[in-house]
């Protein structure tokens, strides 16, 4: 996880991409996913089920990464660099936000790589803050 998903108390979740459709779909759906950001190949295939996405599983928005290297425009989904040149709002608002960001809230969602797909293990970010004061303490 990096400091940005802590500055704007965005949790992240991470899907193995080669999974079929059906299972990103599940996976994406199941974890209430607010943000989907993607590179142009899981685009072309996530475009056939965008609507669904955001009708059943509340995406609010697709961010793709590196569109110039797929066909470029994607139905319901915006390219990452469009999104940055059209931003009006004050980017320095989220570094002021206080997202009040606890403990025991998740701060990383994995899935396992299995047939199926529809095991989660979650990660708090106490979890993490006792694996980084662990490994911490092994170099110390």
């Amino acid at each position: 996880m990096s400091c940005f998903e802590d500055l704007i108390g965005a949790v992240s979740v991470q899907v193995n991409a080669w999974l079929p459709l059906d299972l990103l779909q599940y996976c994406l759906t199941h974890t209430q996913c607010k943000l989907v950001v993607l590179d142009p190949e899981r685009a072309d295939r996530l475009e056939l089920v965008a609507h669904d996405l955001s009708v059943d599983g509340g995406v609010n928005g697709f961010l793709v990464f590196e569109s110039h290297e797929g066909k470029g425009e994607w139905k319901g989904m915006q390219s990452w660099n469009l999104a940055l040149e059209n931003y009006k709002g004050d980017s320095c608002k989220l570094l002021t936000n206080n997202q009040e960001i606890l403990p025991e809230d998740n701060a990383t969602i994995l899935f396992t790589s299995g047939r199926r797909a529809q095991d989660m293990v979650d990660h708090s970010h106490i979890d993490l803050f006792y694996q980084g004061l662990r490994d911490f303490r092994r170099e110390y």
